[in-house]
């Protein structure tokens, strides 16, 4: 199991700052043309959907 120490480390990691709409990019190729895109806490465990 992955202790919360580890998690955190791994989102500082993963994570950059949005300074303008450019940073976006990413995102948006990841979403691709999907028809829906859940994002934040409440969508973990929604993969199935």
């Amino acid at each position: 199991m992955e202790t919360i120490s580890a998690k955190t480390d791994q989102n500082r990691e993963q994570s950059y700052a949005l300074t303008s709409a450019k940073d976006l990019d990413p995102l948006l190729e990841r979403i691709g043309d999907a028809r829906c895109v859940l994002l934040g806490e409440a969508s973990q465990g929604t993969h199935e959907y």
